[in-house]
């Protein structure tokens, strides 16, 4: 590897042992794994790491790549399925460009750079003036290789990248994310048309309408950047006769975007009380005895009774609004929500769940246990206790539970438990929406600290702002969460020393009075790559008849090094101990944060100056370490 190479520390995601000289992808953060073909890979692996530890990576400059088939000098070359070299045939991220050339099998040396991810560029003519047309759609025009601005659901054939004043050459973007311009509010997940101005919209579902893309992200109105992966997934079908039927409100009547359920007279449909089964979703509002569409299956627009985020389990609320699930032997799934309504009382995008295929959470997902002698508390997580079929609160942070009671119980009384599904818990700290969460030491759920042997215990549905208010989460069967975990050294590895120090039969290592500036070494054992020390502490006694003694410590690495010596880095430098009186040493340096590198030893070198009449025992080192799961 050149000296000019720019080389970057991560995790290996997976064992790399035998993956050396292959290119390599971020799996998450701060992760890699081998790269896949023409992924974004952010360069070439140079050791070999078994999983979860230090992963050398080359992102820029010179180094060796393993090829995978036969390359070039000059290629532009890429990943490939497995991570090797092979020559950049098509669309995907150039890693760089080979030096030497290789037989598949064989090292080659390449000079990595920024890639570039090509998704499908087409160079076409305007039919017309597009210079003020970039992210906007447009369809086919009348002559060969022409386009012209797209219309209302039109056959667009992809997003302007640049245009033209006239006639002229423009790009367009035919596959792949491309940026467009919104033309009205724009939800995460919805499939895409194009407006009468070129500008994408969510999908009305109008017979006919081309869909061009899915929208990978919200906007909050018109005239702002759309993330699309571009599908062409083609015109809207001609009917939708198979998810709608025609029915007759009930007396009562019925509102659009609510949730419906069967009326009592044959061919009725009534509004969904609290929690009730549902058959679909009203198309129309009526007072009643009136025609009205009902939607059976599929994805509807329908209100929210109160904040709803995106995945959140549903039911009615009495009004036949959306809210977010709530376990209960009374309560009836009826959709799934595809985007968020922050306030309530806005329009969300449901997948209908109907009563046909209604799975009832509660009696599936929940079992009945014994509250242990203490009780326990409804909405909090509880474990299983020492006795067979009773259930305890949770005791420690991180504690493995069996789900969340939804009863408060004392002891010896039964308490229903779900173990699975959508649950509400009391949040013991604010938790954002996505979080993955954990039991703090009573029960309630906070964001998973990561700590090593902690029970991750689900995933956050809804945001809470503080402590004790109701939190929606998917429960996910306990796993143990990976981290970090701390660890203290302790050695007397003395590995060098001036010839004044000696090593007396206590296994200490003494400096008689009247020495200036006597080095000793200390080795520190048991050091992984990827560990990461955080202090240290040189312990000893000092003997002092009224003239100084002073001690002098530093943290140092050897990394190995074309020459005659390793390359010497001082990592941390303590700040020296001076003293003229008897002292117990146990000084040295904290708040460090230096990662054990894969071709580096380390050691820590101490020097000492005693006067007259004084004395220096050095007994070992205590070294703090943060070690990687």
């Amino acid at each position: 590897m050149s000296e000019s190479a720019t080389k970057q520390s991560y995790i290996a995601g997976a064992d790399l042992s035998a993956k050396q000289y292959y290119a390599v992808r971020i799996t998450a953060a701060d992760t890699v794994n081998v790269g896949t073909l023409g992924g974004k890979c952010v360069g070439v692996l140079v050791n070999a790491p078994e999983s979860g530890r230090a992963a050398e990576v080359v992102t820029a400059g010179k180094t060796k790549m393993l090829a995978g088939s036969t390359i070039t000098a000059g290629d532009t070359v890429e990943s490939d399925a497995l991570g090797k070299a092979h020559t950049k045939t098509g669309d995907g991220y150039a890693l760089g460009v080979a030096i030497t050339a290789a037989a598949a099998g064989a090292l080659f040396d390449v000079q990595l750079m920024s890639g570039q991810e090509t998704s499908g560029l087409a160079r076409m003519t305007s039919g017309g003036a597009l210079a003020s047309s970039a992210k906007l759609a447009v369809k086919v025009g009348v002559a060969d290789d022409e386009v012209v601005l797209g219309s209302l659901g039109a056959d667009c054939v992809g997003i302007l990248v640049t245009g033209a004043a006239a006639t002229g050459e423009v790009v367009v973007q035919t596959s792949g994310v491309a940026t467009a311009t919104s033309g009205a509010a724009v939800t995460l997940g919805a499939e895409l048309i194009a407006d009468a101005a070129g500008k994408v919209i969510d999908n009305p579902g109008t017979a006919g309408y081309y869909v061009l893309g899915i929208a990978l992200n919200d906007t909050a109105g018109a005239n702002a950047d759309v993330h699309v992966l571009l599908t062409q997934r083609g015109a809207n079908p001609t009917t939708q006769t198979k998810v709608q039927v025609t029915l007759v409100a009930g007396a009562g009547g019925t509102t659009a975007k609510s949730f419906c359920k069967a009326g009592a007279v044959a061919g009725t449909v009534d509004t969904c009380g609290a929690g009730q089964a549902s058959i679909g979703v009203c198309g129309t509002t009526d007072a009643g005895g009136g025609s009205v569409a009902v939607q059976l299956a599929g994805i509807a627009s329908v209100t929210t009774g109160a904040i709803v985020v995106a995945g959140a389990a549903l039911m009615s609320d009495a009004a036949g609004l959306a809210v977010t699930y709530v376990a209960s032997a009374d309560n009836h799934l009826v959709g799934y929500a595809l985007s968020a309504d922050g306030a309530g009382g806005g329009d969300i995008n449901v997948a209908i769940v109907p009563m046909g295929w209604e799975q009832d959470l509660p009696s599936q997902l929940t079992t009945e246990l014994i509250a242990e002698a203490a009780g326990v508390t409804a909405k909090l997580f509880v474990d299983a206790n020492a006795v067979a079929g009773e259930c305890v609160a949770i005791s420690a942070s991180g504690q493995r539970a069996v789900g969340v009671s939804l009863d408060t119980a004392a002891g010896g009384v039964a308490a229903t438990v779900q173990y699975a599904g959508v649950v509400t818990v009391t949040s013991g700290a604010p938790v954002t929406a996505g979080d993955t969460v954990q039991a703090n030491a009573v029960g309630r759920a906070i964001t998973a600290s990561g700590t090593k042997g902690h029970y991750a215990l689900g995933v956050a549905l809804s945001t809470a702002g503080g402590a004790a208010v109701d939190l929606t989460v998917l429960l996910l069967p306990a796993w143990v969460q990976d981290g970090t975990s701390a660890r203290v050294i302790k050695t007397n590895a003395f590995i060098g020393m001036d010839t004044n120090w000696t090593i007396d039969e206590l296994g200490h290592a003494a400096l008689a009075a009247s020495q200036t500036n006597e080095y000793l070494l200390i080795a520190i054992p048991g050091l992984r790559v990827g560990d990461v020390i955080t202090g240290y502490r040189i312990v000893g006694a000092l003997n002092s008849g009224g003239n100084a003694v002073t001690i002098d410590g530093k943290l140092v690495s050897l990394a190995k090094a074309a020459g005659a010596t390793p390359t010497r880095v001082e990592e941390s430098v303590m700040v020296q101990v001076s003293k003229t009186a008897a002292y117990a040493l146990d000084d040295g340096a904290a708040a460090l944060a230096v990662t054990v590198d894969a071709d580096k030893t380390y050691h820590l070198w101490v020097q000492s100056t005693t006067a007259a009449a004084t004395t220096a025992a050095i007994a070992g080192a205590e070294i703090d370490v943060t070690e990687q799961a």
